[in-house]
């Protein structure tokens, strides 16, 4: 049975139709969604990360999330996955503190 983690990043993955209209979702956000996956299985931490339709913020590049929390991280891109794990890393801390 798997573990329920109280800590998730939550990751657009929502591809807009359209000739003009920007989107989260793509072949950069798949790698980048693995790549997340792959950096957080191998630190082993207890961070869930799931795909998410959309958060309404298609203009700002990929979106995620932090959740528990408010803030968007944006644009996601493969130089900012360190940065977004650490900030998950922050909240499972203060998650254990409860």
């Amino acid at each position: 049975m798997r573990k329920f983690s109280k800590v998730s990043i939550l990751v657009c993955t929502h591809i807009h139709i359209g000739l003009h209209n920007k989107s989260c979702g793509g072949d950069l956000c798949q790698v980048l969604l693995a790549q997340l996956k792959k950096e957080i299985a191998v630190q082993e931490l207890d961070i869930s990360v799931r795909e998410q339709a959309c958060f309404g913020r298609c203009e700002e590049g990929i979106v995620a999330r932090v959740y528990p929390g408010k803030d968007f991280f944006m644009p996601l891109t493969e130089n900012s996955l360190a940065e977004l794990i650490d900030l998950a890393k922050c909240n499972v801390e203060s998650e254990s503190e409860k």
